[in-house]
């Protein structure tokens, strides 16, 4: 089940990167991908803030935990640690490049954000509409970010973050509900 979970969402990713490179390529400009020492630890300061912001919320809304630990459990579940390094750098440039790259290039950060944030949704009730709505803040920040430092690495590198802090904190604070006790 892992290794076919680990294939489908590869190529869904792939799918995505194939998309925003032949539409770049062809009829718009490819993002720069050059960043400094600044451009870095700035992506990694907000990766890391964004990361700290969502597991603070989560403790405060219930309801915000069990959705985030829904869809980290059906992306983290059962990995390794180089498995969720893996996915995590994965979606990371793959979504990057297709919300930031492509999708804001030709729509906008906002309509790009809210996209992110349907995307990213795992249920369609009341609950899951405020996640989408706090994921289309996460994409605006993304969005914010790209724009600010000129460069798609810079939301590939917090978006990362964001990914891999949040499957880590799930396996070393036990957050799988089929291992708790």
């Amino acid at each position: 089940m892992k290794d076919r979970f680990l294939l489908f969402s590869t190529i869904g990713e792939l799918f995505l990167l194939f998309i925003s490179f032949f539409i770049l390529k062809y009829f718009q400009q490819m993002p720069d991908f050059n960043i400094d020492l600044t451009g870095i630890c700035t992506s990694i300061l907000i990766g890391v803030l964004v990361f700290l912001l969502g597991f603070y919320i989560s403790k405060i809304f219930l309801f915000a935990e069990k959705i985030n630990q829904a869809l980290y459990i059906n992306i983290f579940k059962d990995v390794n640690i180089i498995e969720m390094f893996y996915i995590s750098v994965l979606s990371a440039f793959c979504e990057e490049m297709f919300f930031r790259g492509l999708m804001q290039a030709f729509l906008g950060i906002y309509l790009a954000s809210i996209f992110f944030g349907i995307l990213h949704t795992p249920e369609i009730n009341i609950k899951g509409l405020f996640y989408a709505a706090y994921i289309c803040g996460i994409g605006f920040v993304l969005g914010m970010l790209y724009i600010q430092q000129g460069t798609i690495l810079a939301p590939i590198i917090a978006h990362f973050l964001i990914n891999f802090l949040g499957g880590i904190s799930l396996m070393f604070y036990n957050k799988f509900p089929e291992s708790k006790t």
